[in-house]
């Protein structure tokens, strides 16, 4: 059954599927978005999915998957996912923005950004900057200091737990002050870490 509505073509399709297709999302994209997602899915560590696509001021949102195997409980526009590493991509994609349009130079002392000055945040006179921020190689320790003090016997489950809590009681002030206990063990630019 397809009916048109407002230049889109809205398909439902026998296992109650809605799809949509428009002059900014033709019918091959979204078989490709379909295909990609189903061979996503085969890998046992990925149970559920849902593709986001932004075009020409249209979003669209597609969902695969259970969130829990065998439940049939299928992700929604509302299911909330961990994206961890994901927004690596999209730190290093606005900050090219910003480099591209002048607003941030990779060579800038980091504290340039910060609301005080960190004498900490270098290393015998070179400072952390921009540049090591985005290629992870500032020196800066990675997690909460009070993650080191956990047990590493922990199920990955148990672990994400008490880093979520961890995360929860985060605040900006609680950031700034643990900011000026880091003692940088190296110069900037060396490790990757």
């Amino acid at each position: 059954m397809a009916q048109s509505l407002r230049n889109s073509h809205v398909v439902i399709n026998c296992n109650k599927s809605i799809e949509i297709y428009s002059d900014s999302i033709s019918k091959h994209v979204k078989q490709i978005i379909d295909k990609n997602a189903q061979k996503t899915l085969k890998d046992p560590l990925i149970n559920s999915l849902s593709i986001g696509l932004y075009v020409n001021n249209v979003s669209y949102t597609f969902h695969y998957g259970e969130l829990t195997k065998g439940k049939g409980d299928t992700p929604t526009n509302k299911t909330i996912y961990e994206i961890a590493s994901v927004t690596k991509t999209f730190t290093g994609t606005l900050a090219s923005k910003a480099v591209l349009e002048g607003k941030l130079n990779l060579e800038d002392d980091i504290q340039r950004y910060l609301p005080q000055t960190y004498p900490n945040l270098e290393y015998k006179g070179d400072p952390i900057k921009i540049k090591h921020l985005l290629t992870h190689t500032s020196g800066l320790p990675g997690g909460y200091e009070e993650m080191n003090e956990i047990s590493s016997n922990l199920s990955e489950i148990e672990f994400n737990n008490t880093y979520l809590k961890l995360e929860n009681k985060q605040t900006k002030e609680k950031f700034f002050k643990d900011l000026s206990k880091i003692n940088l063990t190296e110069k900037p630019g060396n490790t990757f870490n």
